[in-house]
C-alpha cells in the first residue's frame, strides 16, 4: 500500500491570488500594504507582516518560507493604510480600502454558492479542502472602497443570506491563501480532515457596485441561514455554582501569561467568560484579561469572535469552571466560598 505523499505550497499561486486582490488599486494606490499572516494549526495565525503592492514578490515568498515549515499561511481580505507596521497582525484600524466581498463556506458548499449566485457570481472560488467535504471560498470583486463601514454592513449581509460561515467577518479577518498548504488541527484531524492544497479558480464575473449589491441583500435580522441555528436562547438557570464577578477576577490573576499569549488557552478564557455571561459584561472582562497581551488586544476584534461563541458546537462545552480548576492548579484559593464554607459549619 502506497502512502500517500503531502502536497507542496505553489508560490504562483499564491502570486496569483495576491495579484487578484490587489489588481484594481495596485498602480493607482501602489503605497496600500497587504497582510499576510501565519502560524501553527494548533496556535493559529499568531505572526504576520504587511508588503505594499509593489511588494507582492516579497510577500509570496514569505508565504511560501512560513507554509513550508508546517504553518498555515492566510491573506487579510482588506487593503492596509501606508503607515501599517511592516510586523505584526493587524487591527481594524488599519484596514483602508476593500476589492471585494470574501464569503468563507464551512458547510453545505453546493447550496450556499448557488443561493449567493442569485445575487452576486464570484469571481474568484479557493478551495480550501475537499476531505471530509468541500470548503470553500467565494471571492465576488466590488468597485474598489474605503467606506469600510458599507463594506463591513454588506459583508455582513452576504454571508448572513448564503448561510456562509458567519465568524469570518471584520475588517481585519483573514482568508486562507490560494497555493499554501492547509494543515488541520489535531481536533479536525479526529474530525476526518487531511492536509490539501488550497487551489484558486479564477472565473468570469461582474464586477458590482457595493451600494447597489447591499441593497439586493436582505438585512441580517431577516435572514434565515442555510445550515446554520441562529442566536440561540439566553440560557436557563442551572444548579451549578454561581460565581461572582469579584471571585472571577481573583482568579483569572492567577492565571500564569501563557493563558493571555498562547491561542489555545486564551480562546478557551474567552469560551469560559462567554459562559459566565454571554453579554456585555463576560466581553468587557475578557477584553481586560487580553490587554495583558498588548499585540493581541489590538488586533482582536473582540466583537466578530464573541458573536461566534453562539455557534452550534458538538464537542465538550467549556464553563466558567475551567477558568477555577486552571487557576486552582497555580495557586489560586476560593476565599469567598471557604468563609462561606466556615460560616454554614459554624452554625
Amino acid at each position: 500500500m502506497n502512502t500517500p505523499i503531502d502536497p507542496r505550497p505553489s508560490r504562483e499561486m499564491m502570486r496569483q491570488h495576491l495579484e487578484w486582490l490587489v489588481a484594481p488599486v495596485r498602480y493607482t494606490r501602489p503605497d496600500l500594504r497587504i497582510e499576510i499572516a501565519c502560524g501553527p494549526p494548533v496556535k493559529g495565525p499568531c505572526s504576520a507582516k504587511t508588503f505594499r503592492l509593489d511588494e507582492l514578490y516579497h510577500a509570496a515568498r514569505f508565504a511560501f518560507w512560513c507554509n513550508c515549515r508546517g504553518n498555515n499561511a492566510y491573506l487579510g481580505a482588506t487593503l492596509k493604510h501606508t503607515d501599517t507596521p511592516h510586523v505584526g497582525r493587524t487591527g481594524r484600524h488599519h484596514a483602508a480600502v476593500a476589492t471585494c466581498l470574501p464569503i468563507d463556506i464551512d458547510e453545505q458548499f453546493g447550496q450556499v454558492a448557488r443561493r449567493m449566485g442569485s445575487i452576486a457570481r464570484p469571481n474568484l472560488t479557493v478551495v480550501t479542502g475537499t476531505v471530509p467535504a468541500i470548503r470553500a471560498q467565494l471571492w465576488i470583486r466590488v468597485l474598489p472602497t474605503d467606506d469600510l463601514d458599507l463594506w463591513s454592513e454588506a459583508n455582513a449581509r452576504a454571508v448572513h443570506f448564503c448561510g456562509g460561515d458567519t465568524a469570518a467577518l471584520g475588517r481585519n479577518r483573514l482568508m486562507r491563501l490560494a497555493g499554501s498548504v492547509s494543515y488541520p488541527s489535531p481536533g479536525k484531524v479526529a474530525r476526518g480532515y487531511q492536509i490539501e492544497l488550497v487551489n484558486p479558480h479564477f472565473l468570469k464575473a461582474a464586477c458590482y457596485n457595493l451600494e447597489e449589491l447591499r441593497q439586493r441583500l436582505p438585512a441580517v435580522k431577516n435572514v434565515q441561514p442555510i445550515g446554520r441555528v441562529q442566536l440561540a436562547s439566553p440560557r436557563r438557570p442551572s444548579q451549578r455554582r454561581r460565581w461572582s464577578v469579584p471571585q472571577l477576577m481573583s482568579a483569572l490573576n492567577h492565571l500564569p501569561p501563557k493563558y493571555a499569549t498562547e491561542h489555545h488557552f486564551w480562546i478557551r478564557v474567552g469560551f469560559a467568560l462567554h459562559d459566565f455571561d454571554a453579554g456585555s459584561v463576560g466581553l468587557d472582562i475578557w477584553r481586560d484579561f487580553s490587554r495583558r497581551c498588548p499585540t493581541k488586544a489590538d488586533a482582536t476584534d473582540f466583537d466578530r469572535i464573541w458573536l461566534s461563541f453562539w455557534r452550534p458546537y458538538c464537542g465538550r462545552k467549556i464553563t466558567v469552571g475551567w477558568i477555577g480548576a486552571h487557576a486552582r492548579l497555580h495557586g489560586w484559593r476560593d476565599q469567598q466560598s471557604h468563609w462561606a464554607s466556615a460560616l454554614a459549619s459554624s452554625q
